[in-house]
């Protein structure tokens, strides 16, 4: 029995094949098993001719599945199990701001740490998801695709990831990062989108209800830590009660 791992995309159709050296088999079934082995779904094997069968399946649920042919031939039964490991990104769009090859075109050493596939669930999703939070608090996210200055980070921000504990250049790249998303958060680094539009932080602060008025909690006596007299009017204004 022979076990392989292969990658695929979840809800998109996959062809499985066998081959069976020229001769017929008969039955021959490609079942899709959990990890458990509880049996999800079966097909029943095509011919394509000369021995070789297939099926086309799919899977609708991220997670690691079990693909298993059996086979009968002249009274033999065969079995080939391989591993399915079924991933919601599309190899070909996995990030909202950047792909796999975006990566490696600028690291190259990056395709040995993770293929398309593994890219996408493990660093890329996860790496734009740390940008969002880092530059949320001046920034509306997320951000469009085709801002530059966010593609240039997430795509230091994934390298980074695969390199950690790996690498000598983890520190010099982390502090790259780190500063720019600090010039970024005070004010003095802009982003540029690829049609040169500049986007600058907002100063603006969290609004408050209560922000106009004098706060409760201080460095004084507790005997002077009453609420604001103003405030109080307001809100019995508000009550519907007279000023007079």
């Amino acid at each position: 029995m022979t076990e392989r791992v292969v990658q695929i995309t979840l809800g998109s159709t996959f062809r499985a094949t066998w081959v069976s050296s020229g001769a017929s088999a008969n039955p021959i079934v490609y079942n899709v098993l959990s990890g458990s082995e509880t049996l999800v779904s079966s097909y029943a094997g095509q011919s394509s001719g000369n021995g070789h069968y297939y099926v086309d399946a799919v899977v609708h649920s991220p997670g690691l599945w079990q693909g298993v042919w059996y086979s009968t031939v002249t009274q033999n039964t065969y079995v080939s199990v391989e591993w399915l490991a079924a991933f919601p990104q599309d190899t070909d769009q996995p990030g909202r701001y950047i792909t796999w090859d975006d990566v490696v075109h600028r690291f190259t050493g990056f395709g040995d740490i993770a293929g398309a596939v593994k890219a996408a669930s493990h660093y890329i999703a996860y790496a734009e998801a740390e940008i969002d939070a880092a530059l949320g608090a001046r920034f509306s996210v997320p951000f469009s695709n085709n801002n530059l200055t966010v593609r240039d980070l997430a795509i230091d921000m994934v390298y980074l990831r695969g390199i950690r504990g790996r690498s000598e250049e983890y520190k010099e790249i982390k502090a790259d990062v780190s500063s720019r998303i600090a010039a970024l958060l005070d004010g003095s680094m802009v982003m540029v989108t690829a049609s040169a539009e500049v986007i600058q932080a907002s100063n603006e602060q969290a609004w408050s209800s209560t922000q106009d008025y004098h706060r409760v909690f201080a460095l004084l006596d507790d005997t002077l830590l009453l609420p604001s007299s103003d405030q109080l009017l307001d809100e019995a204004l508000e009550r519907g009660y007279s000023a007079g």
